[in-house]
């Protein structure tokens, strides 16, 4: 059952339930509105091939809010989703998509880019080099191999200067570097829910503490490898760095 949301319907598109080729309708939608700055996805599952989604989603790069809960997506679309609207994206929640690892990403200095020459995508004989973050495996390649595609600029530094509210719930299995990355680059985040993941340990409370100065909201429920010692530390480090 398909339950379509019209209002605001040039910016704004919520769908829920189950329904017959959900990924042809969101790739109408992209087509038709590739300006479209919320979407909304509940109870999506998707059931056709990783290209279909990725040309569908590609056409996306306005998003404001994003929230998908229990939407079946990978690491391949939503690393894909990341890049093409890290500009824009104020709000992202993905609750309970328990398919996403994200293993790919890790915190680090330098993120080399082949550059693109005509066909020949794995001309390596240029690289642009820059700060940021470095992801890699095979399930990236195609991003990494379509930049020019994408209107993703090498030279410019990965970063989600409006995100603002980040919310991970459920989502099991996701690892603990993507989400320190995702700290790394949110200098304006102000909210932050990670509940019921596994791997999330004290690491997240150093990039808080170092990259998140504005954060006055954090909820980190059945984390369990969260020691209450590190916890008490980070409480104790966040409140002399606000006094």
């Amino acid at each position: 059952m398909l339950l379509y949301d019209y209002y605001y319907s040039y910016i704004y598109q919520s769908l829920v339930g189950q329904w017959y080729q959900p990924e042809k309708t969101l790739l109408s939608i992209s087509y038709e509105r590739p300006d479209l700055q919320v979407l909304r996805l509940r109870q999506v599952q998707f059931i056709h091939s990783d290209k279909l989604l990725q040309d569908t989603f590609i056409h996306f790069n306005h998003f404001q809010k994003l929230e998908l809960n229990h939407v079946n997506i990978n690491d391949s679309l939503l690393t894909s989703i990341l890049l093409n609207n890290n500009q824009t994206l104020t709000k992202l929640k993905i609750n309970h998509c328990i398919s996403l690892f994200m293993n790919e990403w890790h915190p680090t200095s330098q993120y080399q880019f082949n550059e693109i020459n005509g066909n020949d995508e794995h001309d390596s004989s240029h690289r642009y080099t820059t700060t940021g973050i470095e992801i890699d495996g095979v399930g990236t390649s195609y991003l990494l191999n379509d930049i020019e595609k994408m209107e993703f600029k090498p030279r410019n530094v990965i970063q989600f200067p409006q995100l603002t509210y980040l919310d991970f719930k459920g989502c099991h299995n996701l690892s603990n570097g993507f989400i320190c990355v995702m700290l790394e680059k949110s200098p304006s985040l102000r909210h932050l829910r990670l509940h019921n993941i596994m791997d999330v340990d004290q690491q997240p409370f150093e990039k808080i503490l170092s990259h998140c100065p504005h954060l006055i909201s954090l909820s980190i429920s059945q984390c369990h490898s969260i020691t209450d010692d590190a916890l008490v530390d980070f409480l104790k480090k966040k409140n002399e760095n606000s006094s």
